[in-house]
């Protein structure tokens, strides 16, 4: 039977005042993205700003330092780094605003921050990074953001598949009122009840889709309710 490990939650400290030094380097050069000559000539137009996304920026950067932290203690030669790794070029893929799904967004570019064109850097992967995010940003878990990952995927083929019913039906409500002369009175109360069953059909999904949608509403309240409960109980220890 596979057993499961609960890995505790290491406390983490303020960063010193090179930490916060490194951090402030590390966003400098994520931001020198926006100083590319496409966007400088008006040759291209950013997805979004840097303003947009600065929060997100000095979330990545402070996972980003405490990792390097912790590679330097565990190997203190001299090493020579690119500060942002490949961030700037996972800038350029993105074709979403950052701000739509800012904890995706965080993960990623602590991810690029630790690669090259060949890879990941220092000995580090996938894995190891997520266990570094994990450790220092318990909010940006792999499994949870992979679940969101998959949710947006669903999502997404969800307004496909509608955008393609919503055509369909239409079809179908336009054959049913193009004018048939002639038409034999069996097939006229054959066509009123396959009209009646689709009804039927797509009233029950519109139940069913409700349903869905409470469902979901609920599991948020619920969740607010847990993050102010947790919020009160850090008030009233601090």
């Amino acid at each position: 039977m596979a057993t499961t490990t609960t890995k505790k939650l290491v406390h983490v400290p303020p960063l010193s005042e090179k930490q916060l030094r490194d951090r402030a380097a590390v966003v400098l050069a994520y931001a020198d993205w926006w100083n590319h000559l496409k966007f400088k000539k008006g040759w291209a137009t950013p997805l979004f700003t840097f303003n947009e996304v600065k929060a997100l920026l000095d979330r990545a950067a402070e996972i980003v330092v405490r990792i390097r932290a912790v590679l330097d203690k565990q190997d203190p030669t001299f090493k020579v780094r690119m500060v942002d790794g490949a961030a700037r070029e996972y800038f350029w893929s993105l074709t979403r605003k950052p701000t739509e799904q800012p904890e995706r967004f965080v993960r990623a570019v602590v991810h690029a921050t630790f690669k090259d064109g060949r890879g990941y850097v220092e000995g580090l992967s996938e894995e190891k990074v997520d266990e570094f995010i994990t450790q220092f940003d318990p909010a940006l878990q792999a499994h949870a953001l992979q679940a969101l990952e998959k949710q947006d995927a669903c999502l997404s083929s969800i307004e496909s598949s509608w955008d393609t019913t919503h055509k369909v039906v239409l079809e179908y409500i336009k054959e049913l009122r193009t004018p048939h002369s002639d038409m034999p009175a069996t097939d006229a109360s054959a066509e009123e009840k396959d009209c009646a069953k689709l009804l039927h059909q797509i009233t029950d999904l519109a139940d069913v889709v409700r349903g869905y949608t409470e469902r979901a509403k609920r599991r948020r309240i619920v969740h607010e309710d847990h993050l102010a409960a947790a919020d009160g109980a850090s008030a009233g220890a601090g």
